[in-house]
């Protein structure tokens, strides 16, 4: 009995993830972003799409200056943007390793 459960929930399970993942690819075949948009831009509600952040686009731009010039640490880079206004959702410095992911973004 108890496994005809597990074998139920497994497959309500496998089922919610294809469900999920044939809708994130639908919305990319449409044109549109299915995530918060990258630092620097901004999420469009009318058309989907992403847009250009243009005050946030400006440090955005100044950070991957910073990182290519090579002679800044990634902390220095945090620093910075601390000092910009730049936070993390939650109002908190942003980590390292999400500045490092954002460098690494193959979106910009």
């Amino acid at each position: 009995m108890l496994n005809i459960a597990f074998g139920q929930s497994k497959y309500y399970v496998d089922s919610l993830a294809e469900n999920t993942k044939r809708g994130l690819r639908q919305k990319v075949r449409r044109g549109e972003y299915p995530s918060f948009a990258p630092f620097g831009y901004l999420n469009d509600s009318r058309t989907k799409t992403v847009v250009v952040n243009k005050k946030k686009s400006v440090i955005a731009k100044q950070m991957f200056e910073l990182y290519s010039r090579g002679d800044q640490r990634l902390q220095d880079i945090v620093d910075f943007l601390a000092e910009s206004g730049i936070f993390s959702r939650s109002g908190k410095r942003l980590h390292i390793s999400r500045v490092t992911s954002m460098l690494r973004n193959p979106f910009y």
